[in-house]
């Protein structure tokens, strides 16, 4: 209690959808974009072709399905308590903001020590389709990836060891956005991308903490992505 007011605990996830979240985890990470890379690969041949936008739009509104389905009572519950408590999205938000900024100029010198072939696809597919680009990023991955990633893998080791949970979970997801590129160009240099992906990770980690919901990350991190979409056109 804190005064005459009840402080609501850390919306987890349960159970089953613990169990069913790491049955979703690799399909999302490993399977789904190995299979649409080779199905892009087939439709290609067969004089079939759809824009690396149109398959990446497709693949981030399968998974969201998948999330929402999976996650819809998590996702319902942590909707309802940032409904009662609004200050605490904001504050989240803010603290995930200062700690992104925070640690971005602390490993400043240490990143863009390898070319990331993300950037340039990323930037090479708001060019060529905007709209794609912003329903995949700023809206289905976000959703994905913070329930994925900061409810999911964050929250089961939460419990248990805090430390550990960060260390976790922003190793896997600063190698989820770089281990396509080490597979295709054979490069092991380019693991030194993963730099580029403490901060954010760390940031979004934090405002979840700070928020007690998964729609403060959520949000936090549709605003990151809309931020590169539009530096793309600055």
């Amino acid at each position: 209690m804190n005064g005459n007011r009840t402080v609501e605990p850390q919306n987890w996830l349960n159970k089953r959808e613990v169990r069913d979240g790491w049955r979703a985890f690799p399909l999302y990470c490993f399977i789904l974009p190995l299979l649409f890379g080779w199905l892009a690969g087939v439709l290609r041949d067969g004089g079939v072709r759809f824009s690396s936008g149109t398959m990446n739009l497709l693949f981030y509104l399968l998974m969201a399905g998948i999330v929402c389905v999976l996650f819809r009572s998590f996702l319902g519950r942590s909707l309802q308590k940032a409904f009662r408590h609004p200050k605490m999205i904001v504050q989240g938000i803010l603290w995930g903001v200062c700690t992104d900024l925070l640690l971005r100029a602390m490993l400043r010198p240490m990143t863009h020590l390898a070319e990331n072939w993300n950037t340039g696809q990323f930037a090479v597919q708001t060019e060529q389709a905007p709209l794609l680009v912003l329903v995949a990023t700023v809206i289905c991955a976000p959703v994905v990836e913070e329930t994925l990633f900061r409810g999911l893998v964050f929250g089961s080791l939460r419990r248990s060891h805090r430390l550990l949970a960060y260390g976790v979970t922003t190793a896997l997801f600063c190698m989820l956005h770089v281990w396509q590129q080490v597979l295709r160009t054979g490069d092991l240099h380019s693991l030194s991308l993963m730099v580029e992906y403490i901060a954010p990770s760390v940031a979004l980690i934090f405002c979840y903490e700070k928020s007690g919901t998964i729609w403060a990350p959520i949000l936090l991190h549709a605003g990151m992505n809309m931020y590169a979409l539009l530096a793309v056109y600055w």
